[in-house]
C-alpha cells in the first residue's frame, strides 16, 4: 500500500498543537508522580532521637498512586511523540497516524483499569483513616 498521503499545513498545525498539549499534560502527570513519591517518602520516614526509621510498607502503599500517575504521564508523552511525527515527517503520514491511533486505543483501554485502581487506592486510604479514628 502506497503511503504518500500528506496532511495540509493547517492539519499539521493541529497535530502540532495536539502533540504539545499531550506533552504538557504528560509532563504534568510525571511531575505529580514525582511529588507524590516525595510525599510517600515523607509519610514513611520518621526520626526517634538518633534512630532513623522508614516504614517500607507505608512507603509502598503510598507509592501506588505515584506509579499510576507516572504510567499515565509516560503514555501521554508517547502519544504526543506519535502526533508530532505526523507534522514533521513526509511520506509516512498514514503510518504515523495509525501508530498514534494504536497508542490512543491502548491508553483508553488502560484508562478504565487505572481509574479503578486509583479509586480502590483512595477507598483503602479512607478505610485506613477511619480505622485510625476508631
Amino acid at each position: 500500500m502506497a503511503d504518500n498521503y500528506e496532511f495540509s499545513p493547517e492539519q499539521e498545525q493541529q497535530m502540532v498543537r495536539l502533540a504539545r498539549m499531550l506533552r504538557v499534560t504528560g509532563l504534568a502527570f510525571i511531575t505529580v508522580a514525582f511529588v507524590e513519591e516525595l510525599v510517600a517518602f515523607a509519610k514513611a520516614y520518621s526520626v526517634d532521637s538518633l534512630n532513623i526509621r522508614i516504614d517500607w510498607t507505608e512507603f509502598a502503599y503510598e507509592s501506588i498512586a505515584a506509579v499510576l500517575y507516572a504510567f499515565i504521564g509516560v503514555t501521554l508523552w508517547r502519544i504526543a511523540y506519535s502526533f508530532a511525527l505526523l507534522a514533521t515527517t513526509e511520506g509516512h503520514d498514514i503510518s504515523h497516524l495509525m501508530d498514534a491511533i494504536k497508542k490512543l486505543t491502548f491508553a483508553k483501554q488502560k484508562q478504565a483499569i487505572l481509574l479503578f485502581l486509583i479509586a480502590l487506592h483512595s477507598a483503602a486510604y479512607l478505610y485506613r483513616m477511619l480505622q485510625a479514628l476508631l
